[in-house]
């Protein structure tokens, strides 16, 4: 999977992934807990900028990576990282 995006809310994680037929919006704690918020289908999207572009009409102060990241599992401390290495 990829992470597209992710920001630290309180001790939350609150991100976007990309799965193999959705770009998903997700939460996760700390004890590894995954809420998936929404899901939107690749299929809709030109490609990853015009999805970027699209959600950052409504939701403009989320940021997304230029590059995403791959990730093989989903979990907090994983993430963590990725958003340290991000700053």
């Amino acid at each position: 999977m990829k992470i597209l995006s992710l920001e630290r809310v309180g001790s939350l994680l609150i991100g976007y992934r990309e799965s193999d037929k959705y770009y998903i919006k997700f939460e996760i704690n700390k004890k590894d807990e995954v809420i998936d918020i929404d899901e939107f289908k690749i299929f809709k999207y030109r490609n990853y900028l015009h999805f970027v572009g699209v959600i950052g009409k409504f939701n403009p102060y989320t940021q997304f990576f230029k590059n995403p990241v791959d990730l093989k599992v989903l979990s907090y401390n994983a993430l963590t990282k990725i958003l340290e290495q991000q700053i």
